[in-house]
């Protein structure tokens, strides 16, 4: 039985020839939004040192949530849905959310519990992580981080090595540098 061949399993070749990156188990799936349902990615061949052929990855609604080219890659329990895409070397992991028409790019993570949708990017070497929720037209860039309870919506831009602790940045905000913004926040 050829890759073609294996019932429930959805195939899209990155270049002709080339084995896919991963295949979509459509026998392991759970329920998302709207009654729609994300399916477990499942590794085809090796393409970032470190996930391997037959490595179960996290959840998404469609090929087109994750790119076959490059090392991106959506680890554990992590749901990819909607419009939104993961392409570069990014990874989302963890039980983190990215959906709507969001844009994880670069070598950018998102983990935990971390949520980004709308119309966010979250790209370069950008970190949003714990329970930070990034949405609306927010950009995060660079060396950017948004911890914690963090939140950044509306057309807020967070970049170069700013952190975001505990803090809300909305509406058009644009935060850069080195500065820990914090509340409360005790290491």
């Amino acid at each position: 039985m050829g890759l073609d061949d294996t019932p429930g399993i959805s195939n899209t070749f990155a270049t002709c020839g080339e084995l896919p990156k991963y295949k979509l188990d459509r026998s392991d799936s759970i329920e998302i939004e709207n009654g729609n349902r994300a399916y477990r990615a499942i590794a085809q061949r090796n393409f970032d040192g470190v996930t391997t052929p037959g490595q179960k990855g996290g959840y998404i609604e469609s090929e087109r949530n994750l790119s076959q080219s490059g090392e991106a890659w959506v680890y554990d329990n992590a749901v990819v849905s909607g419009n939104a895409v993961v392409s570069g070397n990014a990874s989302v992991m963890d039980r983190a959310e990215v959906s709507g028409d969001a844009l994880v790019s670069g070598s950018a993570q998102v983990s935990g519990m971390a949520v980004v949708t709308g119309h966010a990017e979250v790209t370069d070497h950008a970190v949003i992580d714990e329970n930070a929720h990034v949405s609306g037209n927010a950009k995060i860039f660079g060396y950017g981080n948004v911890s914690l309870d963090g939140r950044v919506s509306g057309n807020a831009e967070v970049g170069d090595t700013r952190i975001v602790i505990q803090q809300e940045v909305s509406g058009d905000t644009k935060l850069y540098g080195d500065v820990l913004h914090q509340l409360d926040y005790k290491p």
